[in-house]
């Protein structure tokens, strides 16, 4: 089985705020309650992406960090070698 990579930890706020979204979506406050709904929707989706975003950047530095240690090089330097086979 595959690694996923690091994972960083869901903060107790994103988890309590998905555990509420839950709850209001099965006591019917989409339709009970819209605005309230719409708040804690909102709210879950605004700390969903940023939870996102923290992940995101911890894979990319993992990978990064791999990358370097297996002395694969960079993008940057990939790109180099292309425009210098492109010149010949």
């Amino acid at each position: 089985q595959k690694a996923r990579g690091p994972v960083v930890p869901v903060p107790r706020l994103l988890a309590e705020t998905r555990l509420e979204e839950e709850a209001a979506r099965r006591a019917g406050m989409p339709t009970s309650a819209p605005g309230q709904y719409k708040f804690i929707k909102e709210s879950l989706d605004a700390l969903e992406l940023a939870h996102a975003a923290k992940e995101q950047a911890a894979r990319q530095a993992k990978y990064e960090q791999n990358r370097r240690r297996l002395q694969l090089g960079t993008y940057a330097d990939a790109d180099a070698d292309a425009d210098a086979d492109a010149d010949a």
